[in-house]
């Protein structure tokens, strides 16, 4: 399992975990020990979810983000059941590529900012492309966009490796062999 696949959420003492094989989304008690059953399952024809394959969750904002098949699938944090998403971010607009044939990617939330940050190695490049951007993209919304809505920022470099510096206002990427640091305060 990647560990992008498990998300901690600290303030309520909870554990996100996505079961692809079962398009579900499972939610256990942090300090659970053993055969212990999730406290709240995320499945259903209503979900919309295909292959759920990364989340990340915003305690403080009530937000659950996963990256489906379908796109970048937004639920309230205490959902449970086959509950219709809030949101789904997919469409031409929105720069994501074909989420079925892109290997990898990571969403990131910025809980004080409220944006949502996701990277992606795109699929079927050519070597060129690769040498240029390190074969990925970082795509930035808003909390509110839903649909097939352009993001507010885009730019030709991004890998599924990264992570925010929020003190800083920079975007840290494992791209091209190397870590490559963006100064990115809009994302902030």
């Amino acid at each position: 399992m990647d560990a992008d696949n498990v998300e901690i959420d600290p303030i309520h003492n909870e554990v996100f975990v996505v079961q692809r094989s079962a398009d579900a989304i499972l939610v256990f008690p942090r300090e659970a020990n053993g055969d212990v059953a999730p406290i709240r399952i995320i499945q259903g024809p209503k979900t919309g979810l295909r292959y759920p394959r990364r989340l990340t969750v915003d305690p403080a904002n009530n937000l659950l983000a996963v990256i489906s098949e379908q796109g970048i699938v937004l639920f309230n944090r205490t959902d449970n059941g086959d509950v219709a998403p809030r949101c789904v971010i997919s469409g031409p607009k929105t720069g994501i590529p074909n989420l079925a044939k892109a290997s990898n990617s990571k969403a990131m939330l910025n809980p004080d900012a409220q944006k949502i940050i996701f990277a992606v190695r795109k699929p079927a490049q050519t070597k060129q492309e690769v040498e240029r951007s390190g074969g990925g993209m970082t795509l930035i919304w808003k909390y509110g966009d839903c649909g097939d809505v352009p993001p507010l920022y885009r730019f030709e470099e991004g890998a599924p490796g990264f992570d925010l510096i929020p003190e800083a206002k920079e975007i840290i990427i494992d791209a091209k062999g190397g870590l490559m640091v963006f100064s990115l305060p809009e994302a902030f």
